[in-house]
């Protein structure tokens, strides 16, 4: 039962590593697509919200958070631009048919970043600040595209399953030339090295066998390369861990806006100009004392 197996695995492992590739090709290419389909909805959520809170000074210090926060939000979303910067598969769409786009504002609200924010109400109400990296992961994870391709498959699990295949290709190469070895070896036994002539068809086919078997890690070899290569020219986890960098940057404002408080980025926004003017005197100085 072994050796009918190892023999199955021997013949197709080569197609075996041809079909995943396929596939790791095509779902990296869809999920780099929709990455860069992500960058730009939340990206674009992200300028909108900055513009919004340098003019929010009117009811910072509103005492009803909630409110200020739905404010805020109701502020950012009119702001929003009406171009399509996402797809989306509509209700009922038959096979063939166009997928409708969609914008920012359009976002079916149970999933929309605004909704989800406003979901976290209770967060922004409390005086004490929240774990931002957490409060951000949950907004996120809330929008079923970000969360999942197609609205099926998990994009975080396939993106490491994807990112770790060049290892496998080489593992499966190997693995496949140590069978194919193993397999031919008992051939040896049936050569009768007193008739070497007589014995040619079995040295040729042994022969056959161990090159069909050392063909198989070469072709792990090159399909790890092709997939170290897609992975290069295609990164899926780096724009991933930026847009999360930046909702954690984005929530952590809005609390600070919220309760009246300035963050670090506020802060070095308000004195550089300060800072500017120091470094002209104190150079308009030096060009005046060497003069």
């Amino acid at each position: 039962m072994l050796m009918h197996f190892l023999t199955f695995l021997g013949e197709n492992i080569i197609w075996f590593m041809f079909g995943l590739l396929g596939f790791s090709l095509m779902f990296r290419w869809l999920s780099y697509k929709y990455t860069n389909y992500d960058f730009l909805y939340y990206t674009t959520f992200f300028k909108e919200v900055g513009k919004v809170l340098i003019n929010f000074d009117t009811i910072k210090n509103d005492t009803n958070k909630g409110e200020s926060l739905s404010h805020l939000l109701n502020e950012v979303a009119n702001e929003l631009p009406h171009r399509s910067i996402r797809f989306r598969r509509a209700k009922n769409l038959k096979w063939g048919e166009k997928r409708t786009k969609m914008s920012i504002k359009e976002y079916e609200s149970k999933h929309s970043v605004i909704s989800n924010l406003l979901n976290e109400k209770s967060v922004f109400e409390s005086n004490f600040p929240p774990n931002y990296n957490d409060l951000a992961t949950r907004v996120l994870e809330r929008d079923k595209n970000w969360v999942k391709l197609f609205g099926v498959i998990p994009i975080e699990g396939l993106s490491r399953f994807i990112d770790i295949l060049p290892g496998i290709f080489v593992i499966l190469g190997i693995l496949g030339t140590f069978i194919g070895i193993s397999l031919a070896l008992p051939e040896i036994a049936e050569i009768d090295f007193e008739n070497m002539s007589g014995s040619s068809d079995v040295l040729s086919n042994f022969v056959g066998k161990v090159t069909l078997s050392m063909s198989t890690s070469i072709i792990g070899i090159i399909c790890s390369l092709a997939m170290t290569l897609l992975n290069t020219l295609f990164p899926v986890k780096g724009v991933r861990n930026l847009i999360v960098k930046n909702m954690i940057n984005t929530v952590e404002r809005i609390w600070y806006t919220l309760h009246g408080g300035v963050t670090m980025e506020q802060q070095l926004h308000d004195i550089l100009p300060e800072i500017r003017d120091i470094i002209k005197d104190i150079r308009d100085a030096g060009l005046k004392n060497a003069g």
